[in-house]
């Protein structure tokens, strides 16, 4: 429910999100926690009738209409009208459970960190979707325990990277960091808002008794492609110093030969999105961080992709080991030269 002066704000951007609005809302105006609190939906131009059942059937919901300014814009516009101290952002297509929030908020009280929820298939309550984000030093992420029984993941712990379904930070870091990055329209904000932490010296912590359950496929499409592509370049492009770009080329080189493999598997579709990505973030004007290590911050530098996730053909994941094999000591070398 909505108080005058709430401690926590629970944001939710909707975009088309008719069919899971309702799904959503009710789970977090039924949360039990220890605070009060507000929901506020931040709108990106439906033209579904979201807007209108909102108004109709929860009162009580902040409600802000926008135009389509992207997943991550939405967020920071949801944040200049919050009144919470701490703030939740959740994804429409999901239902909390009833202790979520308090869960996913309470360390923020006591600690400089970012936390991220356990998220579980809302088709599969007893499945998980992603336990935080495993993000590769290419800047790939990637769900972390995809497909696990949901009884695994129960400990508290340092994650690379949130999941954009569902986290929680404090106003005042949020505003610090300087919210999303309005380069990314959709997809990859959370991968780039997670180096932006790890390279400030924030945590990203793994709340296990947090619990969402997300509607949510590992699906790709030629459109998804080039967002993809899109956001894991602008990262690159603002993260990597001359000195990385040199040593961890080779590398570098891989990762993005696997990704126009992967795009082929869309035919002329999807390697036109690939290569639209490139182009589009080589002329996108991005404030450059390029002083910072390439999160040699060791939490986030992962060096591993996890083949199983995107093939299922033996060879693959037999060459896929060979491959991760090298990124290790490609990386190995690039810390030995940063002196990382």
């Amino acid at each position: 429910m909505s108080f005058p002066h709430p401690i926590y704000s629970i944001i939710t951007v909707t975009y088309n999100s008719i069919k899971f609005i309702a799904t959503m809302l009710d789970s977090s105006l039924n949360q039990q926690l220890d605070a009060t609190y507000e929901v506020i939906v931040v709108d990106n131009g439906s033209t579904d009738g979201t807007p209108d059942f909102i108004k109709e059937n929860y009162p009580t919901i902040n409600l802000i209409q926008s135009t389509n300014t992207g997943f991550g814009q939405g967020n920071n516009l949801g944040v200049q009208h919050a009144k919470g101290q701490y703030i939740a952002f959740i994804n429409p297509d999901t239902e909390l459970d009833v202790f979520c929030l308090n869960a996913l908020m309470k360390p923020l009280l006591k600690e400089n960190v970012v936390t991220t929820a356990k998220i579980l298939l809302q088709k599969d309550k007893k499945t998980i979707n992603t336990c935080g984000n495993h993000i590769h030093f290419s800047a790939y992420g990637f769900v972390n325990g995809y497909k696990n029984l949901s009884d695994t993941h129960q400990h508290v712990e340092s994650v690379d990277g949130i999941s954009g379904a569902a986290f929680a930070i404090s106003k005042v870091q949020f505003d610090r960091l300087g919210g999303f990055d309005k380069s990314f329209f959709l997809y990859c904000e959370d991968t780039e808002f997670s180096w932006r932490c790890k390279r400030d010296g924030m945590d990203i912590v793994f709340i296990p008794d947090s619990i969402v359950y997300h509607d949510y496929d590992l699906l790709l499409s030629p459109q998804k492609i080039y967002y993809l592509e899109f956001g894991r370049w602008i990262v690159l492009k603002k993260y990597y110093s001359k000195q990385a770009w040199f040593i961890l080329l080779p590398s570098l080189l891989i990762a993005d030969l696997l990704s126009w493999a992967y795009a082929l598997k869309y035919g002329s579709k999807g390697l036109k999105m690939k290569a639209k990505a490139f182009v589009d973030a080589l002329n996108n004007p991005v404030t450059e961080f390029s002083t910072a290590p390439v999160v040699g911050l060791n939490g986030i530098s992962q060096t591993s992709i996890p083949f199983e996730l995107i093939w299922k053909n033996p060879f693959v994941l037999i060459l896929g080991a060979g491959i991760n094999l090298f990124f290790q000591l490609n990386f190995k070398l690039y810390k030995i030269f940063s002196k990382r």
